[in-house]
């Protein structure tokens, strides 16, 4: 009975040390968690702004998109969700960092016409959105409404020349930009997406788009709602 008794204390004691362990854990976490997610708010934010892409600007981000982090090191990207989950990775794995990451170059993005742009530059995303007539103000965007929709793959690209390409994927998409691009660098004009077409909105509603107009009804009542 004794030990039994002593079995049980033993047993009690360990529930509570485990407890207090996992309380420590917890309260630690949700500190550097506080941190984590301020920074990787403002970084999608200044990232998604210096282009005038997402939601709240003219443009849509074509992925994979690459970013660069502070220490040189670099990380490709699927999506938004893979881009918050890359930076809140890097945060945590670096505490002290104050500078947050920015774009690597080429990247795509899709106008709100539906003109797929290979931005060469720094330079060339900067003019571009000089061109943006919407701004974001001085806030960021917390939480969701980071991008206004999604392409339903596949899609069909229509090239200057008259051409087109049928691509199943985002990946697919950014090497057949590039590619037609590397073999046409003189040709000014760019590609363009093919209607009808459907994109998936943040909701998971998936809306038929039947013409460039429509794309940029769309875009503009996203940008109005953000």
């Amino acid at each position: 009975m004794i030990q039994k008794s002593l079995k049980l204390a033993s047993l009690f004691s360990l529930l509570i040390g485990l407890t207090f362990l996992f309380s420590s854990c917890e309260k630690g976490e949700t500190s550097l968690s506080d941190d984590t997610v301020e920074y990787t708010t403002q970084a999608i934010f200044e990232i998604q702004e210096r282009g005038g892409c997402g939601r709240g600007g003219c443009y849509e981000f074509v992925f994979p998109l690459t970013i660069e982090f502070p220490d040189g090191t670099t990380a490709e990207v699927e999506d938004y969700e893979g881009l918050r989950t890359t930076i809140s990775d890097w945060k945590e794995a670096n505490p002290d960092a104050e500078e947050r990451p920015s774009l690597s170059f080429p990247l795509e993005i899709l106008s709100e016409d539906g003109e797929l742009i290979t931005v060469e530059s720094r330079e060339d995303l900067f003019q571009l959105r000089r061109e943006c007539r919407r701004s974001f103000g001085n806030r960021p965007h917390h939480g969701r409404g980071e991008r206004c929709f999604r392409l339903v793959y596949p899609i069909t690209i229509t090239f200057p020349d008259e051409t087109t390409d049928i691509v199943d994927s985002r990946r697919e998409l950014k090497i057949a930009i590039r590619s037609w691009k590397r073999n046409n660098p003189e040709v000014e004009e760019r590609p363009t997406l093919t209607y009808p077409l459907q994109v998936e909105l943040e909701d998971g509603t998936i809306v038929d788009v039947a013409s460039a107009e429509d794309l940029q009804a769309l875009k503009d009542s996203c940008s109005e709602e953000g």
